[in-house]
């Protein structure tokens, strides 16, 4: 790369977290909700040791482009949270854009993007029952 860095990796896999969670793992003060979820899906079926993150759109979207039914979740669709990259993913502006505030908001009007089966969406940042989809 001419900036010093690696080339991107495109993923070829993507699953599920074993569990959901509501969009708030950090505290805002502490600006740690990025870095709490990914401690978290570390024990949430996505280890870290074997290469798993949460997944970008894009990334979900290659995967889908590219990949088999069995990399899509094991059956062709995944339904869980992801990251937007830190800017508007397309359809909807406002809170329902900022990734439940970093992940430090739990609020029924925040929002995070989703993917649902096959194309995003959103989900309010108050539900534990949403999962999140880990890539590698």
């Amino acid at each position: 790369s001419p900036y010093g860095g690696t080339a991107i990796t495109y993923p070829v896999e993507i699953r599920e977290t074993t569990s959901g969670h509501s969009g708030k793992f950090g505290d805002e003060a502490l600006k740690n909700g990025y870095s709490e979820l990914y401690k978290w899906i570390d024990t949430n079926g996505c280890p870290h040791s074997e290469g798993w993150h949460v997944c970008y759109g894009w990334e979900i979207v290659h995967v889908f482009q590219h990949g088999s039914a069995a990399a899509r979740c094991g059956d062709g669709g995944c339904s869980g949270r992801y990251l937007s990259g830190g800017g508007n993913h397309g359809h909807i502006g406002g809170p329902w854009d900022n990734e439940c505030g970093g992940w430090t908001n739990d609020a029924s009007e925040w929002g995070s993007p989703y993917w649902d089966i096959q194309w995003p969406s959103r989900k309010p940042c108050n539900s534990e029952y949403y999962k999140f989809l880990c890539c590698r």
